[in-house]
């Protein structure tokens, strides 16, 4: 059995006992260059942008698996505390009126763009300053592979299966960050929020003020962005088409 990922891996021989040594992970591929064609195909999106004004973004299905509320919460607490910052959705599903409905509570409907479905996301995370996952579970992350491929800094729950393995290689995928950020080798991993529904008037939580940190951070920190921009590169070389190629000829010819 092949998986997609080491957690995906794990899970299927913990819980559905497969045999551990007829098991193996292998990465999906990802075509590199058409995403860095797409970027840079179209440059009319996100010109309002103010001078030094931070775009965070963040794309995926508008359902519970992708704990999209938990960023809006953060974001309401950057603008509100007076930070010059900008937020991008893409994406559509069941609880965009929720979103919606926490943008007019918060006041922040000037800070906050949801774009809706993006037939070329790219366009936007190229123009984005930092992309956050506030994911609470995935099998892998693919949204993660594809901001980094525009070279971004990227800000990541630590949700199992995935974000570690692809931020903070070489790391046990069973550890998970808890009360603090994680500043891995390719990117930022935060606690998994809670995956409560809040309203505005309710206190943001600690894994949520966690996320709001790791965000000031990359707004703070000139330094820390261009650190996590230049290995950005070096993280996606490997998912390159001819790399999983060679793992699946390897694995055929066994």
């Amino acid at each position: 059995m092949v998986s997609l990922s080491k957690g995906v891996e794990k899970d299927l021989v913990s819980n559905f006992g497969l045999e551990p040594q007829k098991n193996c992970t292998i990465y999906n591929c990802y075509n590199l260059q058409k995403m860095k064609m797409l970027a840079n195909s179209e440059d009319n999106v996100l010109n309002d942008l103010g001078e030094n004004e931070v775009c965070f973004i963040s794309m995926g299905r508008f359902t519970y698996q992708k704990g999209g509320w938990h960023l809006i919460r953060a974001f309401a607490k950057l603008v509100h505390d007076g930070y010059k910052c900008k937020l991008v959705l893409l994406g559509t599903g069941e609880l965009k009126e929720y979103y919606e409905k926490l943008v007019e509570e918060y006041n922040i409907e000037k800070s906050v763009d949801i774009v809706g479905f993006a037939d070329n996301p790219f366009i936007y995370l190229k123009k984005a300053t930092c992309f956050v996952f506030p994911s609470l579970f995935e099998g892998f992350g693919n949204a993660l592979i594809e901001a980094l491929a525009c070279d971004l800094p990227v800000i990541s729950s630590d949700f199992k299966s995935g974000a570690r393995e692809i931020l903070a290689p070489g790391t046990n995928i069973d550890s998970h960050v808890m009360d603090e950020i994680e500043y891995a080798k390719y990117g930022i991993l935060v606690p998994v929020c809670e995956g409560k529904y809040f309203g505005a008037e309710e206190k943001l939580t600690k894994n949520e003020m966690i996320m709001y940190r790791a965000m000031t951070e990359i707004i703070n920190n000139k330094e820390l962005r261009d650190m996590y921009k230049k290995n950005a590169h070096l993280c996606v070389e490997q998912y390159e088409p001819q790399n999983i190629i060679k793992q699946w000829i390897d694995l055929i010819e066994e």
